[in-house]
């Protein structure tokens, strides 16, 4: 009945005003949440495996990881910050979070971008 009086008088009922503001909440809540999709960072995670001699390496390495435009010879594109990282190694295993910063990515510098091949070389020291 509510309904059908609120349509003949022209105005809103309950239902619709409810209906609006939960709709209102929800589409605020959506976009506040997408907002950080679009702010993309430059660090991302690196695993690797580490052998020395031939034999997977257990311990702690300092890592020095680099960005190359070619997986062997070729010229460094960009070094890591920070430029020397600590890793635990276990059974050759080791994963590093990485990051070149983005101007290789937006300056062409680094041709990965382009589908040409680059490399992360690493150099270490270490000990178990």
């Amino acid at each position: 009945m509510a309904l059908d009086t609120a349509r003949k008088q022209g105005g809103v009922s309950p239902y619709m005003r409810k209906t609006t503001v939960l709709g209102a909440a929800l589409a605020f809540l959506v976009l506040s949440t997408l907002q950080p999709a679009f702010a993309q960072g430059t660090v991302f995670t690196y695993q690797g495996r580490l052998s020395q001699n031939g034999v997977p390496f257990t311990g702690f390495a300092e890592i020095a990881p680099t960005l190359w435009d070619a997986a062997s010879g070729g010229n460094p594109v960009a070094t890591n910050n920070p430029v020397t990282l600590m890793v635990s190694v276990s059974n050759g295993l080791f994963t590093a979070s990485l990051d070149f910063g983005s101007a290789p990515f937006t300056t062409g510098a680094a041709p990965s971008v382009w589908g040409m091949p680059c490399a992360i070389r690493i150099a270490f020291q270490g000990s178990s």
